[in-house]
């Protein structure tokens, strides 16, 4: 049985221990949570029926490429991804860097974990139509895939 850690409601500053703690017990992967942005008006459900978000808007928000090639050069075998790295919301061209980079920097252990994102408002801030999510993320997918295989890509 492989066993996994999330960081999701895990307050940012208790990452480090943890994904420290999670490589030396044998975890099989970490994964970290990502948003762009966390508008003061919350517009959207992750859970059907839920009133409020499940993440308090001043929670801080790290880069999770970022923190988790951090992580890397800490740990030694703990597989290391995102859920849900929002690509649609960004240009494609960022977020296939982000996870190359990431892989070769952990030695092939990242996992690309990416979604349209729940919360309206936050395709919103950036000026982005949320009705679009669904289109963004699948071509930007198949974009990174390009990106990731072949030398020459045109978009």
């Amino acid at each position: 049985m492989e066993l996994a850690i999330t960081f999701g409601q895990l307050n940012p500053r208790a990452w480090h221990e943890a994904g420290l703690a999670a490589d030396a017990l044998g975890f099989e992967s970490v994964w970290l949570p990502e948003h762009l942005v966390f508008p003061l008006e919350m517009r959207g459900q992750l859970v059907p029926g839920e009133e409020h978000a499940p993440v308090p808007p001043s929670m801080p928000i790290y880069e999770p490429t970022a923190y988790l090639a951090w992580l890397a050069a800490q740990t030694t075998r703990i597989r290391l991804g995102t859920f849900v790295y929002l690509l649609g919301i960004r240009h494609p061209f960022v977020g296939a860097r982000a996870f190359a980079t990431l892989d070769v920097l952990s030695g092939g252990r990242a996992e690309v974990g990416v979604g349209a994102g729940w919360l309206v408002t936050e395709w919103e801030a950036v000026g982005l139509d949320p009705s679009t999510r669904g289109r963004r993320l699948d071509e930007a997918i198949a974009v990174c895939r390009r990106l990731w295989t072949e030398d020459v890509v045109e978009h």
